[in-house]
């Protein structure tokens, strides 16, 4: 600092305010770049919470090691390490430097209230922002609200304390709620489940097109292939109707036996046409 034998007061007091000057302007500086990396965090935060809620409401799932999963974990998953990457910038670079600006301007207003008996701006702002006060759960966690008075009312007074909260509190309090969100919503995702595909009712009249089979005992499978299961034995003659058909040696068809609707696969040697 600039001592005074060096300089007469007058002079002494003219450079102490050009360096408050430049102590200032960086401290806003870093101050506006803090701002704009929060406002930056709210938007990513924002795009990936609604990937989340898409996810859930169009039921898109990914198969990650035979598990089904809703897409909306793998947002919440990115969001939350996106989110905690400008949490990380701006708590260990622009943030420190604030503090250092602040800190810096604070001393030199201290020598200027001394030399020009003044009061100290700075110091007034960073006073009104110790007495900022915050709800906390139980004294331990802290709220992203005030602490106002339906807080200290009964039956909440047992368990919102009130917390003095300076800008790093605030800052520290701003990001883990936001990681905390979508943390939840990472979780919540989790239960979900695909939906249940059901198939429509089969409306017979609505295919004109039959075939009758040409064998006996033809086995009608549950998948196409001679290895899985035999839904039912169809004699020479009875109808069938074709709902899927590939060009493939394996055909879907419709049949009623005994009174009921049985949907499988035949083999296409064992089908010809019906002719009316």
């Amino acid at each position: 600092m600039i001592k005074s034998r060096d300089l007469d007061k007058k002079e002494r007091a003219s450079l102490l305010i050009e360096y408050w000057k430049q102590s200032t302007q960086v401290q806003q500086h870093f101050n506006d770049v803090s701002m704009k990396v929060r406002n930056f965090a709210v938007v990513v935060f924002s795009a990936f919470l609604t990937g989340v809620g898409l996810s859930i409401h169009k039921d898109i799932f990914l198969e990650v090691m035979g598990c089904q999963l809703n897409a909306a974990v793998l947002f919440a998953f990115v969001g939350m390490f996106v989110t905690q990457l400008i949490h990380f910038m701006d708590t260990y670079w622009y943030h420190v430097f604030l503090k250092a600006a602040v800190s810096e301007t604070l001393e030199l207003e201290s020598e200027i209230k001394a030399v020009l008996k003044i009061n100290s701006l700075s110091g007034a702002i960073s006073s009104g922002s110790q007495k900022v006060v915050v709800a906390s759960l139980f004294g331990k966690l802290p709220m992203p609200f005030s602490y106002s008075w339906p807080l200290k009312i009964l039956p909440l007074k047992w368990c919102f304390k009130g917390r003095p909260a300076d800008s790093t509190l605030r800052h520290k309090v701003f990001y883990r709620w936001l990681l905390a969100i979508i943390f939840f919503t990472g979780v919540v995702s989790l239960f979900f489940r695909p939906p249940e595909k059901i198939e429509a009712p089969i409306d017979i009249a609505q295919n004109k097109l039959s075939y009758i089979i040409s064998g006996d005992n033809v086995r009608l499978r549950s998948e196409p292939n001679v290895v899985s299961e035999t839904l039912a034995s169809l004699e020479l003659g009875q109808v069938v109707q074709v709902l899927v058909d590939t060009d493939s040696s394996w055909v879907k068809v419709h049949v009623l036996k005994d009174n009921k609707s049985l949907v499988g696969f035949i083999h296409r040697d064992f089908l010809n046409t019906l002719k009316l």
